[in-house]
């Protein structure tokens, strides 16, 4: 099974006296299946009677497309550089994803002065029109897109239909547009060559707004975050967002990437654009094949679980989900799935009463049988989690270890392997992660408890001073070997990820939070995912209070399974929508699902204000771009 999927939120967001609504949604592109991908590469697009030297040289475009592929969908793509520069280049994010793109060149100003680009975006949109079909693909699922000025471009072509009337095609044939941080105004570089200064808006023919109609092709549009966007962008977008919803168009989607300004919103948004293009060209649901059908997840689902896991089992052909709590007694249950979306409670399947059992149920939390992790490995499925221990003879509060157990099936029965946890460090642990490296060898991480373990920092310090509280404890994540027979470990455990320790750390805000808030004098570095990424090893993990709303995922890479790990500029990038009208808080304790045509599903809980302190599980799509950056395009809520 190789379930499309499909989510979607609404989040209410005042604007100008407008309440506008943003329909966010995470898709992956239905591919067409090609083994090669061909490129030819500057072919003219306009007709041969153009003369002169400098239309030759720019008018030109590239077609890369699926060597043996057919009936795909195409992406015209404009690059951008306001008008004056920039070069036509396929968009890496868009390669090997089961379309053609075609990247195209345009005249420049000041050679050439409006509406000349515009008119070359239009000749060249028409071409692909007569001509994809040569290449395999189809005529009605042609999509034009751009980044800023090429934003603008695809803007205009696509509203206003006497550019490609010109030419003999119908703007309304388009399959879609997309517009990645274009001018909804008159371009500023068109006002510049009228003499007209760059903070004087105008909006007249040459402005997409001044064309806004109902009957337009579906119309997508993707801006940096408001705050590092070239100033008056965002802004732009959503007003032209607003009128295209008050003529009535019924497909126009707004999106604001949080943390990306003008020039690194390109990558993350290559995301958007390929769900929408999977989407507009989906097919019907009674000719589509089974595998192909987007399922919708219903975020939050319908399971009640803290730290969820999810594993697919090919000898049964079906997802597996564990979970901390879902009704479980003294030990886990688990549900399972063959979609994604609709899951089936399994019954428990750890007991902690089993032969082996190596744990205390009559101690705090029910004993704590907490973020169960299950893995495939030679014939068995093993179960890694944490509870308190029974060898207790300091009577701690806090008496967490992690402990294995072994079943032939991933619906159990799970026996412990021994009588005893996995090791003891000689402090309470949780949250174990496993993973199994190409070398054969396994690693096995965790995080050391907040309880009696103060730590000195800034923060700290800082948090004295206020007179909030004396001191602050912290969570840290360890890695350390495995045996192979998991009955111990080989070394001692190295220390990978910790709260900052300074207070001008970029880290610092966010993982705060529980202490600035004055939620709880404890920090947390806990819940971490770990898998590989090319040569990089990315480590996802949790920070603050996990029963308060500001539980927050972000991640860290190294170049070997322990370190040293280097926290990602981008982080948080799982955390509350709250402040942007959406009902998600407390986003946390991840983990991530594999699917075969290689996209990434992060899994984790949260809470919505229907749910209240109860934890549920959502699923959203998430990526990692060319430059190692990864990006959660989540939380999305749909009921």
């Amino acid at each position: 099974m190789n379930p499309s999927i499909h989510t979607k939120r609404c989040l209410p967001l005042l604007i100008s006296g407008y309440l506008i609504a943003f329909v966010l949604t995470a898709h992956a592109q239905q591919a067409v299946k090609s083994d090669t991908y061909q490129l030819a590469e500057n072919i003219r697009y306009r007709p041969d009677t153009v003369q002169d030297t400098y239309s030759k040289e720019r008018c030109v475009l590239d077609v890369y497309y699926p060597e043996n592929g057919n009936d795909f969908p195409t992406v015209v793509w404009f690059h951008g550089g306001g008008i004056t520069g920039g070069e036509k280049f396929i968009p890496n994010e868009l390669k090997e994803k089961g379309l053609a793109v075609v990247a195209v060149n345009y005249r420049l100003s000041p050679k050439v002065k409006a509406p000349a680009y515009i008119d070359d975006a239009a000749a060249a949109i028409a071409w692909v029109f007569k001509h994809i079909e040569e290449y395999g693909g189809n005529r009605g699922k042609i999509f034009i897109s751009g980044h800023s000025a090429g934003g603008y471009l695809v803007a205009m072509v696509g509203l206003d239909k006497s550019w490609l009337q010109k030419y003999g095609e119908d703007a309304d044939k388009l399959a879609g547009i997309i517009d990645f941080s274009g001018h909804a105004i008159t371009h500023m570089t068109i006002r510049a060559e009228r003499g007209i200064k760059d903070t004087q808006p105008i909006v007249d023919e040459y402005a997409p707004l001044y064309h806004v109609r109902r009957d337009a092709p579906p119309f997508v549009l993707v801006s940096g975050d408001r705050e590092q966007e070239m100033l008056g962008r965002y802004e732009e977008t959503a007003y032209f967002y607003r009128m295209m919803k008050v003529v009535g168009h019924p497909q126009v989607y707004l999106y604001e990437l949080d943390g990306f300004d003008h020039g690194a919103m390109a990558s993350p948004g290559f995301h958007i654009l390929l769900h929408h293009v999977n989407e507009l060209t989906k097919v019907a649901p009674e000719v589509a094949d089974a595998q192909e059908i987007a399922t919708s997840f219903n975020n939050p689902l319908d399971v009640a679980f803290g730290d969820p896991y999810v594993i697919y089992d090919d000898a049964i052909g079906r997802y597996f989900m564990y979970g901390t709590g879902g009704g479980a007694k003294n030990g886990f249950s688990v549900y399972s799935s063959a979609d994604l979306a609709n899951w089936k409670n399994e019954g428990q399947v750890y007991h902690a009463s089993n032969k082996n059992g190596w744990s205390d149920s009559t101690a705090a939390w029910g004993g704590a049988y907490w973020a169960p992790e299950v893995y495939a490995h030679k014939g068995k499925f093993y179960l890694f989690y944490s509870a308190q221990w029974k060898d207790n003879p300091g009577k701690e509060l806090e008496n967490f270890r992690i402990g294995v157990a072994v079943a032939d099936k991933p619906t159990g029965p799970f026996i412990d392997l021994q009588s005893r946890p996995v090791f003891d460090p000689g402090y309470p642990i949780i949250d174990a992660n496993v993973y199994f490296a190409e070398d054969g060898r396994v690693y096995l991480y965790y995080s050391r408890c907040c309880y009696k373990h103060a730590v000195k920092s800034e923060v700290a310090d800082w948090a004295k001073q206020k007179g909030w509280f004396d001191e602050i404890e912290e969570s840290w994540v360890y890695g350390v070997e495995l045996k192979p027979d998991f009955s111990g470990i080989i070394g001692e455990p190295v220390l990978l990820l910790r709260p900052p320790e300074k207070m001008d750390d970029a880290q610092a805000e966010w993982e705060s939070r529980s202490v600035t808030s004055r939620e709880v004098n404890r920090r947390w570095t806990e819940g971490s995912f770990t898998f590989k990424h090319g040569d990089t090893y990315y480590m996802m993990y949790s920070a603050n209070h996990f029963a308060g709303e500001n539980y927050a995922v972000g991640y860290a890479t190294a170049k070997s399974p322990l370190g040293p790990f280097t926290k990602a500029a981008n982080n948080p990038v799982l955390e509350k929508n709250t402040a942007k009208g959406g009902e998600v808080t407390g986003t946390g304790h991840n983990s991530v699902v594999f699917l075969p045509d290689g996209r990434m599903l992060c899994v984790y809980h949260g809470r919505t204000k229907k749910t209240g302190d109860e934890r549920v599980v959502f699923i959203d799509e998430m990526g990692i771009n060319e430059h190692g950056v990864l990006t959660v395009l989540g939380p999305t809520t749909a009921r």
